[in-house]
């Protein structure tokens, strides 16, 4: 059973990475999402814009994401998401990459980048997001980057951002 099948929970330190849903959701990539028929292709293209931003994800999240893109073999899940950089897109990347960058803007995307602890929780149909309160950023708020995006039929699943109070994020839930 693969981590889209069954219920994971995982701390990362780049749980900001998830923000980059919204943009791949943005109206402007309507026809480009249209292209994401094959299964587990919306997670293939998330990583590969994170990748092209140099998001790159830390172990627990990267062992999530090459699972959650039904990458196989035996290599480890760092060569695993390498690879999948490597191949071709289902769509061109450069109508991705202007999007974002019209989208998000030079201070959205440092935010991006930025470290951001988070607690991630994903089942078959859902993916949680838990940052810390302390965590919400001005500029990823003005580009609304930090919204829930809600049902993704590309992706799959529904994905909600929490902002928790304290170290609620590290508990994997809401403090009262």
């Amino acid at each position: 059973m693969t981590a889209t099948q069954a219920e994971v929970d995982f701390h990362t330190g780049r749980g900001g990475l998830f923000f980059l849903l919204n943009v791949l959701n943005h109206p402007g990539l309507r026809a480009w999402r249209g292209t994401l028929h094959e299964p587990h292709a919306g997670w293939r293209e998330l990583v590969r814009l994170a990748l092209r931003l140099e998001l790159a994800p830390d172990a627990p999240l990267t062992g999530f994401l090459a699972e959650a893109c039904a990458l196989e073999g035996e290599q480890d899940p760092v060569a695993k998401l390498a690879g999948l950089a490597k191949l071709p897109a289902r769509a061109d990347p450069v109508a991705v990459d202007r999007a974002v960058l019209r989208h998000v803007g030079d201070a959205a995307l440092r935010a991006l980048r930025a470290e951001r602890p988070a607690r991630v929780r994903a089942s078959p149909s859902h993916v949680d997001v838990h940052l810390r309160l302390a965590e919400v950023d001005l500029e990823l708020r003005r580009g609304g980057l930090d919204l829930d995006p809600g049902w993704l039929p590309w992706l799959g699943r529904v994905v909600r951002f929490h902002y928790d109070r304290s170290d609620a994020a590290d508990r994997g839930g809401s403090s009262p």
